[in-house]
């Protein structure tokens, strides 16, 4: 049965879709100077500063407004959400949103380039994403208290707002423990690092959410019920053990455990269920095939260096192709399909170079200038990456861009 979402909805969703794919859009095309910086042919124009600047924003607009909006779409979409919190949560978002804007007149300040969530230091730049957090949180608290569903879609995405939940307890805990201060070193990195593990998780729950939106068996099967739990759960205790434990070391560790051993349990599910039945299409194929190629880069990381990335955007790249999955489900756009398969292409090749980067020494965090002189593999490295990331920025742009004229137009309808 067809069962049309609520009209008076339809242009509340259209909002947290456009302010989730301009995020998007920004964030790649911050994507294009990063690369630019890591080139030693532009090496005079990588001033450090601005490096991290750019970073800041880059990863902010990505982790922090692109992600969440999505998921607030989707959330908006799948659940019956009223129009008064929807409309509520999209207003304290779009606020953030100009903060994080209005923060541009900062953007010569230092950077604190922690491990999730580079922060500018800029009190308009904290207090923007601040805001997004409590906007996101306002519809969150409403997708929790709705009743409990068994259509493994609505089970995962509602599993991933809990989570949602614990990353806030992490960081009003945090708040408590934890110094924070613009001139206090590394006071970011150890306030972020429990926050940026756990939104992994939803992340991941949520990738998880979207593939389930095209098994043909939608029930919750009890494997999917304690892999999702066992996400959440250990979540809860790790930020359970950050409260406990006095020795940092461990605190992070814990952590870096839940992520490593809990966070994917939901993707390997929803993943065998697709693949056992041959429900992939090509797009969540290729998201699958990200996911996987993100996990693996991620047991063979070389600290410090540019195989850091290569398993983030294996991660976002999965993310990306699964919600482009469900657009072009209901827009039934050619056009959009084909810029589809050729941003997946890209983010193949930019992931591939990164991790052979990474394996041959190239740094994180450092600009051209700072890397010193390069050899032939090293440079070849660096010259797949921004062929891929090239590709991949451009079609993903082309992609948002197909999406906008007609937002309006797409099917807000599911088979149920």
């Amino acid at each position: 049965m067809n069962q049309i979402i609520n009209s008076h909805n339809t242009h509340s969703l259209d909002r947290w879709l456009a302010l989730a794919l301009i995020s998007l859009l920004l964030a790649n095309g911050l994507a294009v100077l990063l690369i630019v910086f890591k080139l030693p042919l532009f090496s005079f124009l990588s001033a450090q500063t601005l490096f991290k600047s750019v970073l800041a924003y880059h990863v902010n607009l990505a982790m922090v407004f692109w992600m969440p909006s999505v998921a607030c779409w989707f959330w908006g979409y799948y659940f019956n959400v009223s129009k008064a919190r929807l409309n509520r949560a999209f207003y304290t978002s779009l606020v953030a949103f100009l903060f994080f804007a209005c923060s541009l007149i900062d953007f010569q300040r230092d950077t604190s380039l922690s491990n999730y969530y580079p922060i500018l230091h800029s009190k308009l730049f904290l207090f923007s994403l601040i805001m997004q957090v409590v906007a996101v949180t306002f519809l969150v608290v409403e997708i929790v208290c709705c009743k409990s569903e068994e259509k493994a879609k609505l089970y995962l995405a509602k599993v991933a707002a809990f989570v949602w939940l614990i990353l806030v307890l992490s960081i009003i805990g945090n708040l408590l423990q934890v110094p924070v201060n613009f001139t206090l070193e590394g006071s970011f990195e150890k306030f972020l690092w429990a926050p940026g593990h756990i939104q992994q998780t939803v992340n991941g729950l949520m990738i998880s959410a979207m593939w389930a939106c095209f098994l043909k068996d939608e029930n919750v099967s009890p494997i999917m019920r304690l892999s999702a739990w066992a996400a959440a759960g250990s979540c809860i205790a790790a930020v359970l053990g950050q409260f406990f434990i006095t020795d940092e070391l461990i605190k992070r560790q814990i952590f870096t455990w839940q992520m490593s051993f809990f966070s994917w349990l939901p993707l390997a599910v929803v993943a065998w269920c697709l693949i056992k039945n041959r429900l992939a299409n090509i797009y969540v194929g290729l998201s699958l095939g990200l996911a996987l190629l993100g996990i693996f880069v991620g047991m063979i990381i070389s600290p410090g260096t540019l195989s850091i990335p290569g398993h983030y955007h294996g991660m976002t790249g999965a993310f990306n192709l699964a919600i482009f999955s469900i657009l072009l489900k209901n827009s039934c756009q050619k056009h959009s399909s084909k810029l589809t398969l050729l941003y997946g292409s890209g983010i193949i090749m930019l992931i591939m170079g990164l991790t052979w980067a990474g394996l041959l020494g190239v740094g994180r965090k450092l600009v051209a200038e700072q890397q010193g002189v390069l050899s032939f593999w090293q440079t070849s490295s660096l010259t797949l990456i921004a062929i891929g990331a090239l590709l991949a920025i451009v079609t993903s742009l082309l992609v948002v861009k197909s999406f906008f004229p007609k937002l309006s137009n797409l099917r807000y309808q599911e088979d149920k």
